[in-house]
Formats: C-alpha cells, sequence, structure tokens
C-alpha cells in the first residue's frame, strides 16, 4: 500500500507545493503525478500551457486529488464540467478525433469521475466545504 499518491498540475502551484511537503513529510514510498502539457509535442502555442492544465481539471481529464493509505481519497478541486472539446481543440494531437471520438471520450471521463467520487465518499477539500459532485 502507498502512504501518500497525489495528482497536481502546473496552473495551481500552492496545491502542487503542498502536496510536495506531504509527500516529504510521509513516511514511505510516494507518488505524485503532475500533469505539465508540453508545446511541442501537444501542437499548442507555449502560452496556454497554464489555461490546458486548468482545462485538463475542468473537463474532468485530470482530477486532482490525493490517496492517503491506498484507502483515503480526497478530490481537491471541483471540476466545472467543461466539455473535453474546449481543451481538445486547442492542441494538435487530437486533430483526428471525430465528434463520435469526442462522445465516447467524455463517456470514458465521466465514467472514471464518477468511480473517483465514489472512492472518495463524495467529500470534497475545496474551500473546506463538503461539496457533491456530479
Amino acid at each position: 500500500m502507498i502512504p501518500y499518491a497525489a495528482t497536481a498540475t502546473v496552473d495551481d502551484p500552492r496545491d502542487l507545493m503542498r502536496k510536495v511537503q506531504k509527500a516529504k513529510s510521509t513516511k514511505g514510498f510516494k507518488f505524485l503525478h503532475i500533469l505539465c502539457p508540453c508545446p511541442t509535442g501537444w501542437g499548442y502555442p507555449s502560452e496556454l500551457t497554464v489555461e490546458l492544465s486548468r482545462l485538463a481539471v475542468d473537463t474532468k481529464l485530470f482530477p486532482v486529488f490525493e490517496v492517503e493509505n491506498g484507502v483515503n481519497y480526497t478530490i481537491n478541486r471541483q471540476p466545472k464540467g467543461t466539455h473535453i472539446s474546449e481543451y481538445t481543440k486547442k492542441q494538435r494531437r487530437w486533430r483526428h478525433l471525430t465528434d463520435e471520438d469526442l462522445l465516447e471520450f467524455e463517456r470514458n471521463i465521466e465514467q472514471r469521475w464518477k468511480r473517483l467520487v465514489y472512492l472518495a465518499g463524495y467529500k470534497s477539500s475545496d474551500e473546506g466545504e463538503q461539496a457533491e459532485l456530479t
């Protein structure tokens, strides 16, 4: 069992630093999955890096959460529910996707999100309040 695992993005440096500090103070193995978009590989202008990080969270593609002791899940940021096309249309790497592909992509993202919400027990650390996550 991993004592601490978390996801973070480059658009929220406070959250990222808090998680790095938490990982440093946790005994045992730690895992941080940090989303940092790549302008060259993903095919977008570099000035969109922070925006794409935010969109990845807001579309539920890249949820921001923590897992402690393999069982205690906390969702750190509530996504806005932005449609996945807002994220994909800004990047060359997704240009081959059809409307049908995007629909399937959206369904898969929603299914994974519902599983994460279930694992987190409908808790959210966003602004220290319980949130209903859909």
